[in-house]
């Protein structure tokens, strides 16, 4: 875990929590917070947004001991028996990935708020999309198709594969009843009225 923070005021956060699979996927996941976010707020994050896909962590990693130790993470820690190996600024050799998600996410966010800084919250879900649909050399795939098996398409009219035949079969004749009511529509759009 991580935090990006004194970032332009957007929609009331001013810093990004990182949090990193350093196990089996890679995955990234961005979250929108405070700069002065504190060790309770961060459990309340990781329940909401992170818990469903990882559980609970075996290990916490982090070099922001004030945000990410508090009285309340300790506890926590210590009760769900999860070890903590804290780091320095810029350790690279515990934190190093974490450190590169964050300069992914930093320079992500340049590209798309270049016009709008302010706006960096409404992009977060997609950038943790973006990493997590890119091909990861260390486990040999993108992060989500450990996660959830198949890249998820960010190209709506994009063809959805899968190896199921009924899918197939459903999905080809979805699209036939919307090109037969696509062109129903038009030709009574193109129909001059009387």
């Amino acid at each position: 875990m991580d935090l990006i923070t004194q970032l332009p005021k957007s929609q009331g956060h001013d810093a990004i929590l990182t949090i990193v699979d350093q196990g089996c996927s890679r995955a990234a996941i961005f979250l929108p917070c405070q700069t002065a976010i504190t060790g309770e707020e961060v459990a309340q994050l990781y329940a909401e947004n992170v818990y469903q896909w990882f559980r609970l962590p075996t290990k916490v990693i982090s070099n922001q001991d004030p945000h990410f130790t508090s009285h309340f993470a300790r506890a926590l820690c210590t009760k769900l028996q999860i070890k903590q190996n804290m780091s320095t600024m810029f350790h690279p050799q515990t934190d190093g990935l974490s450190e590169r998600k964050n300069q992914w996410v930093e320079q992500y966010l340049r590209l798309v708020t270049s016009a709008q800084q302010d706006d960096w919250k409404q992009w977060l879900p997609l950038a943790t999309l973006v990493h997590n649909n890119q091909y990861n050399g260390t486990i040999k795939m993108a992060p989500n198709q450990a996660l959830l098996g198949y890249l998820p398409t960010l190209d709506p009219e994009a063809p959805t594969n899968t190896m199921n035949e009924h899918v197939e079969d459903q999905m080809a004749l979805a699209h036939k009843y919307r090109s037969k009511a696509q062109a129903a529509l038009n030709a009574k759009a193109n129909t001059p009225e009387n």
